[in-house]
């Protein structure tokens, strides 16, 4: 289906969501090659010819009492982008992820009769499962990266459409520790830990204490380990040094290594990672690497946030897979105690990783689907109904 000229009003959060939206934009470009995109995006998304009116990293604040200082900021770009889509009033609005800024430009726009779709399910199964009802009323269609999603929408009376998970197709479904080590030039008789904090700066502040203490038990009881530490700026490189150093961390033989190059080869080189929860969980599946997932927030944000928790397991891994095949920590649980004994349970048994392994490569099997091009057809049968 070709279609000329579409005028598409994108707000993407964080960057992974600029990450789906600039494969998004490849893919629709081929069915409207004159298409125009604004909004809100990131770099990826910038490079592929999106207007972005502004910063996307003004979005990304994580926690109740984390955002409070930045919120009449976020508010304002909220109403400004609001209105910046109504005067143009495009052929479709799609807001990618970052449900608590979307949600709002969403109803401001489908209620002037303009197309909505959201992309990337809120965890309804996980938080205020109340929510469908409402989400549902300012949706055209809701894209769903995971299998399960979609009836939680239809069962309601709601549209909701599986595209499958981009990452599963940016990662290849064969990967093999071995090849990994070969290519990155690694010994095959050291133990490598990759550890992955988060990449917004209150989850540093809070994950990279735990899990640099978690190395240094680590350490102790295998020294030939090596620890990898992907950042995606020099920003975060430079807190989590300030926070080794402010621990008197400095003896561990860490490496930081750059996001964009070579992230998947390391985690497929890794025998285990420490992970925060969250995206980056799935990442590391998908590169059949066992991990430890952990999380910890403000005692306050905690609080809050507690009721509204309907699930016992918060890894994706573990979500998707329908048992809890990884172990996770989180808040209280979460001390280097605990995650050095999950870790070193790894390298001492080595057929339990074989066994992880093997999961994570039929779950990457169910995800892999050509999920920007789905994404794109659900979006042109939503603005052709439409019309």
């Amino acid at each position: 289906m070709s279609v000329k000229n579409l005028n598409i009003a994108i707000t993407a959060g964080e960057s992974s969501g600029d990450l789906l939206g600039a494969h998004l934009i490849t893919a629709l470009k081929k069915h409207s090659p004159n298409a125009n995109f604004f909004g809100i995006g990131g770099p990826l998304m910038i490079a592929e010819g999106f207007k972005s009116y502004f910063k996307q990293e003004d979005l990304a604040v994580m926690g109740y009492f984390e955002i409070l200082s930045q919120l009449p900021k976020i508010l304002s770009i909220r109403k400004q982008i609001s209105n910046i889509i109504l005067k143009q009033k495009p052929d479709i609005y799609i807001g990618i992820d970052a449900p608590d800024f979307n949600f709002k430009v969403e109803q401001n726009v489908h209620a002037k009769g303009i197309p909505t779709i959201h992309y990337v399910s809120p965890s309804v199964w996980a938080w205020k499962p109340k929510r469908i009802e409402k989400i549902i009323q300012f949706t055209d269609d809701i894209l769903c990266l995971f299998p399960m999603e979609p009836d939680i929408y239809k069962e309601k009376g709601g549209n909701a459409t599986y595209v499958g998970h981009p990452l599963a197709s940016e990662i290849p479904l064969e990967i093999n520790q071995l090849d990994s080590r070969n290519t990155l030039n690694l010994s095959n008789n050291n133990p490598i830990v990759t550890i992955m904090p988060g990449s917004r700066e209150n989850e540093i502040k809070y994950m990279a204490p735990l899990f640099l203490e978690t190395a240094q038990k680590l350490f102790k009881a295998n020294s030939n380990i090596q620890f990898f530490i992907p950042v995606n700026n020099s920003k975060n490189q430079n807190l989590i040094q300030e926070i080794v150093q402010t621990k008197k961390l400095q003896s561990l033989p860490i490496q930081f290594i750059n996001e964009t190059q070579n992230k998947h080869l390391y985690l497929a080189a890794s025998d285990v990672t420490l992970v925060a929860s969250g995206t980056a969980t799935l990442e590391v599946a998908l590169c059949k690497c066992p991990m430890v997932i952990s999380y910890i927030i403000s005692p306050l944000t905690h609080h809050l946030v507690k009721p509204f928790v309907h699930t016992d397991v918060f890894g994706l891994p573990n979500i998707l897979l329908q048992e809890k095949i990884v172990p996770e920590f989180i808040q209280d649980e979460a001390t280097p105690n605990h995650l050095f004994k999950a870790c070193q349970n790894y390298l001492d048994h080595p057929e339990k990783s074989k066994e992880i392994k093997q999961k994570f490569y039929q779950l990457h099997q169910t995800l892999q689907q050509n999920t920007s091009e789905l994404a794109a057809q659900a979006i042109l049968n939503v603005i052709d109904k439409t019309k």
